[in-house]
């Protein structure tokens, strides 16, 4: 009977693998319609993504990357400072070295984000395995897969190859849990230094990632380690605080979102959160059955002895408190929810040494259901066909770029990354600020009166807009514009008739 289980628990095993890994190829057949070392692609691979891509331009060009929002060209870097300082570094340093124009800024910002994505995966890995974590730790391709959940599910997605802080967080966060791990509770004071470290990193790539230390906080909490707690919470507040203190006015008002318009709507909480809830069904199901055999098999008081489990809960509840309010801001997407995928994989982790140990006869079951659920998420995606998009995409900036380079300058185009300096060969690069339109609502004060009062003063000879705006834009009549018989990739073009 034992032979039979552990020929089924194998088998199992396997299946589960293969779904997880399934999603491998998925990104990888993304990255080869995202990146490539013969050609530019001219595609966007996250919301807004434009904002991080402008911000590394003006960091190669040793620009000031925080800027008034509402000062010409209305543009903002609205990240923490270490998101830019690694990735302008690295892309300044590799132009550098191999000359190259401006254009490849995507492509080396894209590449790092996949970077960093590999040694996330390995870091989970570790996790999982270490056996100063777990005295009975998982196995090798049981590990490999757990790993693979978080960073090549769809959720992740195409957030691992974006110019974007949020997978540079996700991956200190979790180093933050394998250190913090590593040395509790024998050595809790080396560990929590470590823990801080980690978490202030996270921070630095991104201000509202407060989450981890909430949920370590709740871990020490719980355990009634006080002083460990206090010692925790003291450093956070440390290093939080000097960062604020040294921080220019720029920096601490855009930081701290000073003086600029935030909405929140139920509409974009309930999209993040669908989005979440597909695209990491097969771990929501997973992460639910293991939890109800955990019930069945063991009491609640025996589970909270595992580390992980521990967390784990610790973790989701932090995020319920913090991120998933936070989710319904308005820009925000289903990065929002990175740590609740991470936290029930960490659950789920737990949860198969602990089944393990019971010989449960449900867990094989559960793993090849969550297989083979995964196999057909992915297939599914693969027959949808969405990525045909991108090369669409491509296509229509490759368009306005020809369009751009042969109307008078200065040009405005109301596409983001037509706007980007190496596709608008415009003096200055208006890539408006994502909350632009939220601000100028909000009827706060523009240098100029923002893009409409430029118009009015003749300042731009052409202006690109989509072809419902037929009178005037951002408030600013036309009048004094000709509308172009050919348009532009769709485009409206109007030229100014003096030009």
């Amino acid at each position: 009977m034992n032979n039979m289980k552990n020929k089924n628990y194998k088998l199992s095993t396997v299946l589960f693998a293969l779904g997880a890994f399934s999603a491998l190829l998925l990104m990888i057949f993304r990255v080869t319609h995202v990146i490539s070392f013969s050609e530019i692609r001219h595609v966007v691979t996250s919301g807004f993504e434009e904002e991080s891509l402008y911000a590394m331009w003006k960091f190669v060009h040793t620009m000031p990357v925080y800027t008034d929002p509402h000062q010409i060209p209305y543009s903002a870097s609205y990240f923490n400072w270490f998101f830019y300082t690694v990735y302008g570094s690295l892309i300044s340093l590799i132009i550098e070295a191999f000359k190259l124009g401006d254009a490849w800024i995507p492509t080396i910002g894209r590449c790092v984000s996949l970077i960093l994505a590999g040694i996330g995966y390995v870091v989970t890995y570790r996790l999982f395995v270490n056996k100063h974590i777990n005295e009975s730790a998982l196995s090798s391709i049981m590990a490999l897969s757990l790993s693979a959940l978080i960073w090549f599910s769809p959720l992740i997605g195409f957030w691992s190859m974006t110019v974007r802080p949020d997978l540079m967080a996700l991956l200190f966060d979790i180093c933050a849990v394998s250190f913090f791990l590593r040395y509790f509770p024998s050595h809790q004071w080396i560990g929590i230094f470590w823990a801080a470290f980690w978490c202030y990193l996270s921070w630095s790539c991104k201000q509202v990632n407060i989450v981890m230390p909430v949920a370590i906080g709740l871990f020490l909490l719980f355990h009634k380690r006080g002083q460990a707690l206090f010692l925790f919470g003291a450093l956070m507040a440390f290093t939080y605080g000097i960062t604020l203190l040294f921080a220019n006015e720029q920096f601490l008002k855009t930081l701290l979102f000073i003086n600029t318009a935030n909405e929140f709507s139920a509409a974009v909480f309930c999209e993040n959160l669908l989005n979440f809830c597909k695209k990491a069904l097969p771990v929501i199901i997973l992460w639910f059955l293991i939890v109800a055999q955990l019930l069945w098999q063991r009491s609640v008081k025996e589970l909270w002895q595992d580390n992980m489990i521990n967390l784990s809960i610790c973790g989701l509840l932090a995020w319920a408190l913090i991120m998933l309010p936070f989710s319904s801001k308005v820009g925000s997407a289903d990065n929002y929810h990175f740590l609740a995928l991470f936290f029930m994989v960490l659950g789920i982790a737990g949860g198969v040494k602990q089944l393990l140990l019971l010989s449960s006869k449900w867990l094989s079951g559960s793993l090849a259901l969550v297989g083979m659920l995964c196999i057909t998420s992915i297939a599914i995606v693969f027959a949808q066909g969405n990525i045909n998009t991108l090369s669409q995409l491509h296509q229509k900036h490759v368009m306005l770029e020809n369009c751009l380079h042969q109307l008078p300058q200065p040009i405005f185009v109301y596409n983001h990354y037509a706007a980007l300096p190496w596709i608008n060969p415009s003096p200055i690069s208006f890539v408006l600020a994502y909350n632009y339109w939220q601000d100028r609502n909000a009827q706060l004060v523009f240098e100029q009166n923002g893009i409409g009062g430029l118009i009015q003063q003749g300042y731009f000879n052409t202006v690109i807009i989509p072809k419902y705006y037929i009178n005037d834009f951002d408030g600013a009549p036309l009048k004094a514009f000709t509308l172009q018989s050919q348009d532009c990739a769709g485009f409206a073009v109007f030229k100014r008739e003096s030009a």
